[in-house]
């Protein structure tokens, strides 16, 4: 296996988990933009 291929593996695997633990708290109400008043 090339040196490139185990990299790209394990940026994936990360990715993939970083995005787990995220999208819970994405689904809670997330950030709204409040429109402003003038």
């Amino acid at each position: 296996m090339e040196l490139e291929e185990i990299g790209r593996r394990i940026y994936f695997a990360c990715m993939k988990r970083v995005a787990q633990v995220t999208a819970p708290a994405a689904r809670r109400g997330g950030r709204r933009h409040r429109s402003r008043r003038r």
